[in-house]
């Protein structure tokens, strides 16, 4: 469930700057291409780079570390990087601020039903 939120904000999110920004739709489809390429590439050079960190590690004796969580020790500073660029380089998009949340909820829920 978290990858399917994962996937879906960003792609909220990037519709959302792509209108902001007045961006043609065609282009939309070049870049979700790209990502598609790019989460491909990264889930690679992180399943190599995590191998690599684990055959690095030194054999754990009995009581030490488990050399096999040396990947998610690599892992956190990246993921607080990425974090922090986030925070610094992109817009918040809050949607409608013109209704409550809950009727732009209810308007949401509407067009969905609506496009079945």
């Amino acid at each position: 469930i978290s990858y399917s939120i994962l996937f879906t904000s960003f792609e909220s999110w990037l519709i959302a700057e792509a209108e902001a920004c007045e961006l043609p739709r065609g282009q939309l489809t070049h870049i979700f291409a790209a990502s598609s390429c790019v989460y491909a590439f990264s889930a690679v050079v992180a399943g190599i780079v995590g191998h690599v960190v684990v055959e690095l590690s030194p054999p754990s004796a009995e009581g030490g570390h488990n050399r096999f969580a040396a990947p998610f020790n690599v892992a956190a500073p990246v993921l607080l990087l990425a974090s922090f660029l986030c925070q610094v380089q992109w817009s918040e998009r809050y949607g409608d601020r013109r209704t409550t949340p809950s009727a732009s909820l209810l308007r949401s829920w509407r067009a969905i039903v609506a496009s079945r």
